[in-house]
């Protein structure tokens, strides 16, 4: 079992060109030093450019560990664990960095009318893409009502004392923002050990500070959104921020000539039907551009477009258009690209 559930999207998204050209020289000044290992179901990657005589692996690998004793579902002792198979009404005392997460799941919640929901397990399980797997027949719209009243995010109360529940059916799931704050927790660590250039990697969600080497700043691939041959489509000059991306293109089932997609909106509780295949998001922390780039494939290209320009966050969408695809850009992703 890993940590936290991964679906192929994310695995393929963005770790194909995730670095182009990172080659190292002689010199401190351009050597990469490169940190790499597995959490959360999938791979990081945490990559600088500045000489520190001291292994910086223990310390990385103790971090992400912390976040998983913290968030996993897939650990039973787990924090998120203990509150999932908790009592209704009781408080659960949390850390606060689980507490930070919680807080900035809610404000992602109302910014996006609803649409990056944490709880939307319940109903992802009902449409196979759980540990369960695909239902034999398409749930009922009986079934799906009795779930979707029974959960949302507006239903888990964050205090100073922790985290408690009004309803007995919410589980929540932090797997779409968890490996955001784990490259957020690993820059701030790089940051106060006086490193002012890296790159950090989890899954595909990717923060950097500075530069690669003198003049020549991070270049971040974004794949077609094709479930066949990977071919790069935008590279991205990634200057002291923070990019997430998130598609359908991979985990889906069809029946009978119908496509449900993994990606459900927690607001109908079905899954999306529009023409949204991708969605790359800029932000100052990856935890942020990560949930926001689960909530804009939920919307779709125009609410979440809408989204984006009201406020002000940088986002490059790709859209089925017949046979091929094109892309939407926001004004605030517009100065990032290099092609």
């Amino acid at each position: 079992m890993h940590p936290f559930p991964v679906s192929e999207a994310r695995l393929a998204r963005l770790i194909l060109c995730l670095v182009i050209g990172l080659s190292a020289s002689l010199s401190f000044a351009e050597t990469v030093l490169h940190y790499q290992g597995r959490t959360m179901g999938t791979t990081y990657n945490v990559k600088f450019t500045e000489y520190r005589p001291i292994d910086f692996q223990v310390k990385i690998d103790e971090l992400l560990k912390e976040v998983n004793r913290q968030m996993s579902t897939y650990i039973t002792s787990s924090e998120i664990s203990a509150f999932n198979q908790g009592e209704l009404e009781r408080v659960y005392p949390i850390a606060k960095e689980f507490a930070y997460v919680v807080a900035l799941s809610q404000e992602i919640f109302r910014r996006t009318e609803g649409a990056f929901d944490p709880t939307v397990g319940r109903l992802v399980n009902l449409w196979g893409f759980g540990p369960e797997g695909q239902p034999e027949k398409v749930p009922s719209d009986v079934d799906l009502e009795r779930i979707r009243s029974q959960i949302g995010l507006d239903k888990i109360v964050l205090s100073e004392q922790g985290l408690s529940k009004t309803s007995d059916q919410v589980y929540l799931d932090l797997s779409a923002i968890a490996k955001g704050y784990g490259v957020d927790l690993l820059a701030e660590y790089l940051e106060k050990q006086g490193i002012g250039h890296y790159m950090v990697e989890i899954g595909g969600e990717v923060r950097t500070k500075g530069m690669k080497s003198p003049g020549h700043p991070w270049k971040i691939g974004i794949e077609m959104p094709s479930s066949g041959n990977r071919q790069l489509l935008k590279v991205v000059k990634l200057e002291n921020k923070s990019l997430a991306t998130s598609g359908d293109y991979r985990n889906y089932f069809e029946t009978n000539g119908q496509r449900f997609s993994h990606l459900i909106d927690p607001r109908s509780g079905k899954p999306i039907t529009h023409k949204l295949a991708s969605v790359s998001v800029l932000a100052d922390s990856c935890a942020e551009a990560d949930s926001l780039a689960t909530a804009f494939m939920v919307l779709g290209p125009d609410e979440a477009m809408r989204i984006a320009k009201r406020d002000q966050v940088g986002a490059l969408m790709i859209v089925r258009d017949g046979n091929g695809f094109k892309t939407m850009v926001s004004p605030g992703f517009e100065p990032y690209l290099l092609n």
